[in-house]
């Protein structure tokens, strides 16, 4: 029988790329038929134009031209490692998919009829007294869409859980009253873990209107409410049938509600955040406690020996080894994995024997404790669960990667956060969404070995999630507060001098004022920084390091977003690396030695440890330094210069406001969030707000706040 459907659809798919490669396979070589006689660059040159013109004429379909394209860049790049051809092939083509727009007029016709449905509603509500239970279920849950301005779905059904539960305690914040909401599951990131589970809050403030019928509906409320717990039956209360949409469309077209609201003017990046097309993720309560009762703790830290000043030696956290004696545990493997004489040959009780013996010869070196686990944890899955196919993959896939992470760490002596860290950036580094999951679980299973037999430290499940699609926003603000607790902390160090101070400082001060990732930090050079009252940072690549995407090349203005204290320390360091006379093209920042960059690895340690031990809040890290410099800005573009916004979050006087709004966003504040992806290096403001904005809940409320319901009368109110 033919398949049909979605598995026809898949083989026809598959086929049609196989039949693409091939084609582009007989054209390339074409016009490169030896690839052992290597091109200069002029003749590759014509030669590559002759096979764009092929395939021009051979594939009309842009995704069948692109793939071409593209197998032939992949092709080249082979051959420079095969044929030290030295050529240089162009750039992949990428395509990216324009975003799916929400005003479409389908969207724009259900968003008309829902607005005349909420009218018609909101007239009953001021003329009608609440009559029974249903009614006023339905009333707070409506309110909460219209008024408060909720309309993701998940989070409407969340909301629908919590007020039909028995506690329905509020908290509050800035003087406004908010909801803790969680969900789990769907196409939210987790944000925040309950009893080892990870799980999404959102953190939902309420509307004065929504308030009152919340508090109408616990007059309603009795112990025996069971909340509809289908779809068609929970429409009939909030709608009575009037409308022909699904609870979904109901919630995002709910959104056109709140735009029309009287004095309420939201733009459409907002829009989209509120109906989820647009993923952000609230702080956790514990960090809005912090910034409107900034307490912060003495930290006694002691930076580790390694971070010390010492003259002349470098900060590398690298383990310093004894070449001598230490065994090449990669091709070790390899000779047992694929003997000479043949796969043939290879059984799985000699694989078994190999593999105890080359566990016994690492045991005489004790500073490759980590690459005997990985030999090990290969002898104990071969010798339970896996043959030798399987061993073989794990040994392709893992193995060069986990020995490079036990060349820059001693992986048995970290703790979990920094466990966690170097985890995740090895999982980032691979090139797919598949690979991404297979090196994960992977990984998972060889660290659970590590824990039970080795003593390594344990470290949160969320961090090795089985599915990187859905990964943890580590959502966390650094307060002002606690940022000068920093600065001081660093100042009264006896750990270090007094130049490793101001270097640590400054640091710290670009990584919180410019929202600069630590590594684009290290590798600023003295002719990266302009010498003006902006004083430019340009991010570029260099022998210090690459830029990590394209959208990392830009520039970012220093001065204007200093206060005055972080002015000076800066200016100090500035003729500290003057007076040293070191070369422009040397790293800016150094420990002990002049000439060589930081530790990335040591320096966001150290932050980290101090941030923990001043907030008491375990999970903040230096990269929050950048999570705070970035929602500043959002705060900065969508709030008026006169607003109230607590001193916490805001140290700027309006002057100095106006001054970083001109710089950053220019003369208008149309593309405002564009400015601000810009500023953070990233391709576009979606990825902006899915990690690092993290007052969009609280922006929304206040604007929502701002509706004008004077026509109303003293007693409707």
């Amino acid at each position: 029988m033919d398949q049909i459907g979605l598995e026809a659809r898949s083989k026809n798919r598959l086929k049609q790329i196989e039949r693409v490669k091939n084609k582009a396979r007989q054209l390339f070589e074409k016009q490169f038929p030896n690839p052992s006689h290597i091109p200069t660059q002029d003749n590759f040159h014509d030669k590559w134009m002759l096979y764009l013109s092929d395939i021009t004429e051979t594939f009309g379909a842009h995704k069948d031209y692109r793939r071409a394209f593209n197998w032939a860049v992949k092709q080249v790049l082979s051959y420079q490692e095969q044929y030290n051809w030295k050529v240089t092939p162009p750039s992949y083509i990428v395509t990216n998919k324009p975003p799916k727009q929400l005003r479409t007029l389908e969207w724009m016709q259900r968003a008309w009829r829902v607005h005349n449905f909420y009218q018609h509603w909101y007239q009953q509500l001021l003329s009608k007294p609440v009559d029974d239970q249903a009614q006023s279920f339905c009333n707070v849950v409506l309110s909460f869409i219209f008024h408060s301005g909720h309309c993701t779905p998940c989070v409407v059904r969340a909301f629908i859980e919590y007020i039909s539960g028995k506690s329905l305690a509020l908290k509050q914040w800035d003087e406004t009253p908010f909801v803790s909401l969680l969900t789990k599951g769907g196409s939210f990131n987790t944000n925040i873990k309950v009893d080892e589970q990870p799980l999404t809050q959102f953190q939902c403030y309420l509307h004065p209107v929504t308030l009152g019928l919340l508090r109408t509906w616990r007059r309603w409320k009795d112990e025996n409410w069971c909340s509809p717990n289908d779809e068609s039956s929970l429409m009939k209360i909030l709608t009575g049938n009037n409308l022909s949409l699904t609870f979904d469309q109901l919630c995002c077209s709910g959104v056109y509600v709140c735009e029309q609201h009287q004095g309420v003017s939201i733009n459409q990046a907002l829009v989209e955040y509120q109906v989820g097309s647009t993923k952000s993720y609230s702080l956790p309560t514990c960090d809005l406690a912090r910034i409107l009762h900034p307490e912060v703790a003495i930290a006694k830290y002691f930076a580790p020996q390694s971070t010390k000043h010492t003259s002349n030696k470098s900060t590398s956290h690298k383990i310093e080894r004894n070449f001598d004696t230490s065994i090449d545990t990669y091709q070790e493997l390899k000779v047992s994995l694929y003997p000479k004489n043949g796969a043939k040959e290879l059984s799985k009780k000699k694989l078994l024997v190999d593999l105890n013996a080359l566990v016994e010869r690492i045991k005489s070196s004790p500073e490759q404790v980590s690459e005997r686990l990985i030999v090990d944890w290969y002898r104990h899955k071969l010798s339970t669960t896996c043959g030798i196919p399987t061993i073989k993959r794990y040994h392709a896939n893992l193995t060069r990667k986990w020995i490079y992470l036990c060349n820059q760490n001693q992986l048995d002596k970290l703790e979990s956060d920094d466990l966690e860290s170097i985890y995740q950036n090895a999982i980032e580094t691979q090139p797919t969404i598949k690979s991404q999951k297979y090196f994960t679980a992977r990984l998972k299973d060889l660290h659970g070995f590590a824990v039970e037999h080795y003593n390594f430290a344990q470290i949160s499940e969320q961090y090795l999630h089985s599915d990187p699609t859905q990964t943890h926003t580590r959502s966390g603000f650094i307060d002002e507060a606690l940022f000068l607790a920093l600065i001081n902390t660093i100042e009264a160090s006896n750990d270090f001098d007094d130049a490793d101070k101001l270097c640590l400082q400054s640091i710290s001060i670009i990584a919180y004022r410019c929202g600069l990732r630590i590594s684009e930090i290290r590798k600023l050079r003295m002719k990266d920084i302009e010498q003006s009252n902006i004083g430019w940072l340009s991010i570029r690549s260099s022998y210090l390091g690459e830029n990590k995407t394209a959208s990392s090349l830009r520039k970012v203005p220093l001065h204007p977003l200093l206060l005055e204290h972080e002015e000076d320390i800066i200016n100090k360091y500035f003729h500290l690396k003057f007076e040293q006379q070191t070369s422009k093209t040397k790293p800016f920042f150094s420990l002990g030695h002049a000439n060589l960059p930081f530790s990335t690895f040591e320096v966001s340690h150290l932050i980290g440890c101090l941030l923990k031990a001043l907030s008491l809040n375990n999970h903040l890290v230096f990269h929050h330094l950048r999570h705070a410099c970035l929602s500043k800005l959002q705060l900065l573009l969508e709030l008026p210069d006169n607003h109230p916004i607590p001193n916490q979050l805001i140290p700027y006087d309006e002057q100095q406001r106006q001054k970083i709004k001109a710089t950053v966003f220019g003369r208008s504040l149309m593309t405002g969030y564009d400015a601000i992806a810009a500023f953070a290096g990233h391709e576009s403001p979606a990825m902006t707000f899915r990690h690092y904005f993290h007052f969009s809940d609280w922006i929304v409320a206040h604007k929502l706040s701002l509706a004008d319901y004077s026509t109303i009368t003293k007693k409707e109110a």
